[in-house]
């Protein structure tokens, strides 16, 4: 009986840990220029959700606007293009460019 509640203990523990690490805000600055730089600005918060896969990065972007709050596809881009230019690699231009409008409404 006690070896069953030392193990509930130790899972228990070991998720409140996962929940934790997996809840850390890392905060990164962009390099990346128009329309990017114009969108964090404008943005409520931007934020990027990646999982680490080998060598790619599978990653989505939720941006939150005074009017709107929107998530990204997710795309898969590699490591090295991810740690240069993480917001850019997730986020095709196009679509900034478009939230960025919105940004302006």
């Amino acid at each position: 009986m006690l070896n069953k509640s030392i193990i509930i203990s130790v899972i228990s523990s070991l998720f409140l840990v996962m929940t934790i690490q997996a809840s850390e805000e890392i905060q990164l600055y962009s390099e990346a220029g128009y329309p990017y730089k114009n969108l964090i600005h404008k943005s409520q918060s931007v934020k990027i959700f990646f999982t680490e896969k080998e060598q790619n990065i599978s990653c989505r972007v939720n941006v939150s606007l005074p009017s709107q709050s929107t998530t990204s596809n997710t795309i898969e881009v590699s490591k090295k293009q991810f740690e240069a230019t993480p917001l850019a690699s997730c986020l095709p231009r196009d679509q900034a460019k478009k939230l960025l409008a919105f940004a302006y409404l």
